[in-house]
């Protein structure tokens, strides 16, 4: 059985797995883990999530006059916390673009970087489908880049997913098993298999 809960981004993630507050997280950024890992934190990584960010995009209200990232020049932009992969991929595509006057910020979740970009807070932000559909549809976002738009980040496992060391050691089969379940959860998820849609 599991308890489900939600977090505002990787840095989040990582803590609650590292307090011990949650036994097992998915999707966190793999920079922040390593980073604790060194550190001494109890967490380890249990399976790579995502090899590259095919799913995440940077928009920017259709009113700002930005279009590309290299309008980001003096602009700043969000992404979720610090270690994150948001934060990994904002300063990947500011180096690819040779921007080095943009302001990232950590903006937090998802839905309070769409908030602020559109009350012009923040002048750029990061989501993924289906968050900002709608907006980009009427006309209100614009897409200025893809997560996948720096080549050396398409190979690269930028999110994963973790367990708490001590929850890891006392219930390693449980973890096995839930891996196993999320392995198959994901195979038929993109299987192509009609109740998918």
């Amino acid at each position: 059985e599991l308890a489900v809960t939600y977090t505002e981004g990787g840095a989040t993630t990582e803590q609650a797995v590292i307090s011990g507050s949650v036994d097992l997280a998915v999707g966190t950024g793999l920079l922040g883990i390593i980073s604790a890992y060194v550190k001494g934190a109890p967490v380890r990584v249990i399976s790579a999530e995502m090899t590259g960010v095919p799913d995440m995009y940077f928009f920017a209200r259709a009113d700002s006059g930005i279009k590309s990232m290299q309008d980001a020049h003096g602009k700043t932009i969000a992404y979720s916390n610090p270690g994150s992969s948001s934060n990994l991929v904002t300063l990947a595509l500011l180096k690819q673009a040779g921007i080095t006057d943009a302001k990232p910020v950590a903006g937090g979740a998802i839905p309070a970087v769409f908030t602020q970009v559109m009350s012009g807070q923040i002048d750029i932000g990061h989501s993924v489908a289906p968050i900002g559909l709608p907006e980009q549809k009427d006309g209100k976002i614009v897409v200025i880049a893809h997560g996948n738009d720096v080549p050396a980040i398409r190979t690269q496992t930028v999110r994963v997913n973790v367990a708490n060391l001590t929850y890891l050691q006392a219930h390693r089969d449980t973890v096995a098993r839930f891996m196993k379940a999320y392995d198959k959860a994901l195979s038929w998820t993109f299987s192509g298999d009609p109740k998918v849609i």
